[in-house]
């Protein structure tokens, strides 16, 4: 079988026409629009090898082996294997058909998984496709039972993904589009209703209540199936462009359709959107010591008190926090800004044998959001 038109049409007929072609004229809608569809036999790529299997009851989540028992109507021996066809329902491992005579026909036990997400009267389809590429398919009635389960995968993304941020970086005020996908894992139909998230338009009113329009909601998403929702804007502040990132957040609710009552709640932290092409780093400077013990001209011994100056710089295009080093700790720090610790402590073995102030270790740490680097300490300080 082939697929002539995707979506909703309505009555239709088919008949053989006289140039060898086959046409099907069928309804495109209910009103106006009639539709004439031809092709012929190459494109129908068909083999002579319909397949049949008996209706089946099954639980959501299990998987039972289904006799299939396909006949080879062609002029030659057959060799293929028999699959599920696209199906969020079912799944199963092909099984090979191998060398079946002209005329036999032979039955195949297809180990078959029903999704968790199944539930009510289903059709399994089925697939052979034989080793030259030809397809024979049949449609199987399924009866699932279990109990009723609902959910949903929430993701999102920036939807501008070809823009270059070193080169076009976003400006505050600037709206970032974004967009949502929402996919059902529960095997009964779901209301969905987004409530808050920093995006406009994209919360709704409670189910039941009218909306207005560009929200993300949707009042009745089939088990199994999904939706994108692709008008949120997201609004750049400066403190975020100082980030050189947002940060997504949002709250769902949703329900059975046929009540407002809200079964299932979703807060979502996303992962950071970039609005200028990142590149944190720092520097991390000694200077000479400011205080010194013992007094002038007299050695450095351990047990002596130092005194330095350690400045940290923000060399990189966003802001940096959590800056640490063995002996100093700055929360914040701009780009392009430096900020500047006084370090007093006890001189120590091997400050006193170098005839300098050792730093305990030459590595410094800071964050940009998730991004975590490091740079190295001057290695001493004259005393």
């Amino acid at each position: 079988m082939r697929t002539i038109r995707r979506g909703f049409s309505g009555y239709s007929v088919a008949d053989v026409l006289d140039n060898g072609k086959f046409g099907v004229f069928y309804e495109a809608n209910y009103t106006d629009a009639m539709q004439l569809a031809t092709f012929d036999e190459e494109w129908l790529n068909y083999v002579c090898a319909p397949m049949q299997a008996e209706a089946f009851t099954a639980s959501s989540g299990s998987t039972l082996d289904v006799p299939v028992t396909i006949t080879n109507q062609e002029d030659e021996e057959l060799s293929g294997a028999i699959a599920v066809g696209a199906s969020t329902q079912f799944s199963a491992t092909a099984k090979s058909v191998t060398n079946l005579a002209a005329g036999a026909s032979t039955t195949i036990n297809l180990p078959v998984t029903v999704a968790s997400t199944a539930l009510g009267n289903q059709s399994l389809p089925l697939q052979f496709t034989s080793s030259t590429g030809k397809t024979s398919q049949v449609s199987v009635s399924a009866q699932i039972t279990g109990e009723e389960t609902t959910g949903l995968n929430i993701s999102g993304q920036r939807t501008d993904m070809s823009r270059d941020l070193a080169v076009d970086p976003y400006a505050v005020g600037e709206k970032v589009p974004y967009s949502f996908r929402v996919n059902s894992i529960g095997n009964i139909a779901q209301w969905v209703v987004p409530t808050a998230g920093n995006f406009s338009p994209f919360s709704a009113s409670p189910i039941g209540q009218p909306s207005p329009a560009g929200t993300c909601r949707y009042s009745n998403l089939p088990a199994g199936a999904g939706y994108t929702c692709a008008t949120p804007r997201h609004e750049v502040t400066s403190n975020e462009l100082a980030n050189g990132f947002f940060i997504p957040q949002t709250h769902w609710t949703s329900g059975r359709v046929g009540s407002n009552a809200i079964v299932d709640e979703y807060t979502i932290t996303d992962q950071e959107v970039d609005l200028v092409d990142r590149q944190p780093s720092f520097t991390v400077e000694a200077s000479q010591q400011v205080a010194a013990e013992p007094a002038l001209n007299s050695s450095p011994k351990a047990g002596d008190w130092i005194s330095y100056e350690v400045t940290v710089t923000n060399t990189g295009n966003v802001r940096l926090s959590a800056l640490e080093g063995s002996e100093f700790s700055i929360k914040e720090l701009d780009a392009g800004e430096s900020k500047s610790a006084t370090i007093t402590r006890l001189r120590t073995s091997a400050d006193a044998s170098s005839r300098s102030a050792q730093e305990k270790s030459k590595i410094a740490t800071a964050r940009n959001g998730d991004i975590k680097i490091q740079a190295e300490i001057s290695q001493s300080i004259a005393p």
